[in-house]
């Protein structure tokens, strides 16, 4: 995935609940081990919505930045000026 300039592997580590935003460009050295690397979560079972498909659309769109926490809608109210305020 390709957010805000830079490349991220989103994938499931066993040994946390969520899915991960792992950065590309940081990884080295990378090898194949021999440990079972079976799925033990289909992608599905990470809808917020049981029973539905996960939507990788509507996932990143609602976010700015990857992360896993249910995403919140905000308001912004400027007064004055926008320009300091950029991503």
């Amino acid at each position: 995935m390709y957010r805000n300039g830079k490349y991220y592997l989103i994938c499931h580590m066993h040994q946390y609940e969520n899915l991960s935003y792992l950065h590309v460009e940081r990884f080295r050295n990378l090898a194949v081990n021999e440990h079972d690397h079976s799925l033990m979560r289909a992608l599905d079972s990470f809808n917020p919505e049981p029973g539905s498909s996960f939507d990788w659309d509507k996932h990143m769109g609602e976010r700015p930045y990857p992360m896993n926490d249910k995403a919140v809608p905000i308001h912004l109210r400027i007064k004055n000026t926008l320009e300091s305020v950029y991503d």
